[in-house]
């Protein structure tokens, strides 16, 4: 699931019921993939709907699950470098980041 996507397609239909029933089966089949928490939290922040968004990352903490790490891509002069979260490994780290900021 996407998060951005999800949440507004949620916001344009309103139906975060049928959201809570999608995202209950998919930690039926997959209770560590943090990405489906994240996605339901980002649905309920859109929604406005404060305690379910509380709710959700308990539950997402009291299991212990880890969030996903955020990845980006972008391309400078024709080629692609990937970055994640927390990781300044990337060999042009500070070029890009001058380009991409300033």
């Amino acid at each position: 699931m996407h998060s951005f996507s999800s949440s507004k397609c949620v916001g344009l239909h309103g139906n975060v019921e049928v959201a809570e029933k999608v995202v209950a089966r998919i930690m039926e089949i997959s209770p560590g993939d943090g990405g489906v928490y994240s996605t339901m939290a980002d649905i309920y922040a859109y929604a406005k709907r404060g305690d379910d968004l509380t709710k959700i990352r308990r539950l997402r903490d009291s299991r212990k699950v880890k969030k996903n790490a955020g990845c980006s891509l972008i391309q400078l002069d024709g080629v692609a470098h990937k970055f994640i979260a927390g990781d300044d490994l990337q060999p042009q780290f500070d070029e890009i980041y001058l380009v991409f900021w300033f």
